[in-house]
């Protein structure tokens, strides 16, 4: 049995040119397109294009931390945002 195994283990999963953080961009505008219709669909447009020179100007990981600030998203090992000190 064979495995293939990525030339850089670093590198995010792509899709064309797309990596996985301007995928799930594409994919929540277009699901915004679906359940809200009419001139909604312009986000699947309008979001990304917005989106992806903003995220390129800024490191990697960039999403994960903008939703762990807010608390939407979870960092294994860490604290939650709201704490104000943590001891290693």
């Amino acid at each position: 049995m064979s495995v293939r195994v990525p030339q850089y283990m670093h590198l995010s999963t792509q899709l064309l040119w797309f990596d996985q953080e301007e995928l799930s961009i594409i994919l929540c505008c277009y699901l915004m397109g679906l359940v809200f219709g009419g001139w909604a669909w312009s986000l699947l447009i309008i979001g990304p294009i917005v989106y992806i020179p903003i995220k390129r100007r800024q490191p990697r990981g960039f999403l994960l931390h903008l939703l762990y600030r807010v608390g939407l998203a979870q960092l294994k090992g860490y604290p939650g945002p709201e704490a104000k000190v943590f001891f290693e």
